[in-house]
């Protein structure tokens, strides 16, 4: 009955490598390889956390030890909800709500800033720099219209089976499972998640706006379908879409 989650690695592995000869040396590499993956997950994570932090005020002006030290402690004080008792619903509560709609969106975002906004040319342009190697038009067709509206279509989707379906959990009673419905306040409390993540898209877009962003916005959706021609190294073209990407980059 253990086919995910915390019960496949502490509970069907623990008794599958219990029946091997020697067991304690299987156990120990076993868990060992659990804790050097989760060590170095967690610092390509966090490493991305503290680039992104130190680049708007107020931390751009905290020594890094400082800011090192703040986010650890905040993530330490979340993470002890997740060892208690009743912590594997804690830790189900936050894979279902902060890693799925919220991922989707800045997914979609990055994707559509890369090809749009910046231009689909420009980065085969700098692919073909780097590598010597020009994407084909399986990928720059991927990157422009496939992957953003794959994303869109998932992130929707997920709302709309959110809104059909109350959102459920797995409690344990009696060595038993059975499913719950969450309660208003979880249900509450999963909205904020979502929004926490979700709501940093708009209101830093809002921040950084640079001057005449209107016009500029309208531009560029007026000519989105424009092909431009740039390389790097070369003067870069006054067009509407790089307009607002150089003052976003001037902003910043």
């Amino acid at each position: 009955d253990v086919g995910q989650g915390p019960g496949l690695a502490f509970i069907a592995f623990g008794e599958g490598l219990a029946l091997l000869p020697p067991s304690p040396l299987w156990s120990t590499l076993f868990f060992l390889m659990l804790l050097t993956l989760g060590l170095g997950s967690m610092f390509g994570t966090l490493e991305s956390v503290l680039t992104s932090m130190a680049d708007v005020w107020p931390f751009k002006n905290i020594r890094r030890e400082f800011h090192v030290a703040l986010v650890c402690t905040v993530s330490f004080l979340i993470g002890l909800s997740m060892v208690t008792q009743g912590g594997e619903y804690v830790v189900a509560f936050f894979n279902d709500y902060v890693a799925t709609l919220p991922l989707l969106l800045v997914a979609f975002c990055e994707c559509f800033v890369v090809a749009h906004v910046y231009g689909i040319d420009r980065f085969c342009h700098d692919i073909k720099q780097m590598t010597g190697y020009r994407p084909g038009i399986y990928w720059r067709f991927c990157w422009r219209f496939l992957s953003p509206l794959i994303m869109l279509i998932i992130f929707f989707g997920s709302i709309i089976f959110q809104l059909v379906k109350p959102p459920t959990y797995t409690a344990y009673v009696n060595y038993a499972e059975v499913e719950k419905e969450y309660p208003p306040w979880a249900q509450f409390l999963a909205a904020l998640l979502v929004l926490a993540s979700i709501s940093m898209v708009p209101l830093f877009a809002y921040l950084r706006r640079p001057p005449r962003w209107r016009s500029q916005v309208y531009s560029f959706f007026k000519n989105f379908f424009k092909k431009e021609s740039w390389t790097p190294g070369q003067e870069m073209e006054t067009s509407a879409a790089h307009q607002l990407y150089r003052s976003l980059s001037d902003e910043s």
